[in-house]
């Protein structure tokens, strides 16, 4: 699925998995770290004042759809984040509180495009 142009060269590919891997690694830490914000956020006794759910949206500077793809399931597997739309490039993502929404997109999308634009590239 991640080598969606067969032009590329062995060495190009292989790197474009080796880049997805180290971006899957970080993902996970993310997910990680925001599933203590959002137990934090639940068990928290002033629960009400912390949660500010609201929608965010973002136009995309990545260009392709595999790319697109990844960066909405990225976030929807962040807790506390949902993709809810994709049209013509812009997201539009639920966040719990503002904390999370201010993280949208964030560093999520820097990674993605390093990863698939390096690809396209060899």
């Amino acid at each position: 699925m991640l080598v969606v142009n067969s032009n590329l060269p062995i060495a190009a590919r292989v790197a474009l998995l080796w880049r997805f891997s180290v971006y899957t690694v970080w993902l996970l830490w993310q997910i990680v770290i925001a599933n203590f914000h959002v137990v934090y956020v639940a068990l928290h006794p002033r629960m009400e004042e912390i949660l500010e759910p609201q929608m965010v949206e973002f136009k995309t500077v990545l260009k392709t759809d595999l790319a697109k793809f990844v960066l909405a399931n990225s976030i929807t597997l962040t807790p506390g984040t949902v993709t809810v739309r994709i049209e013509d490039g812009v997201f539009l993502i639920h966040a719990l509180t503002d904390h999370t929404a201010a993280g949208v997109p964030g560093d999520m999308e820097k990674r993605i495009q390093q990863i698939f634009e390096r690809g396209q590239n060899g």
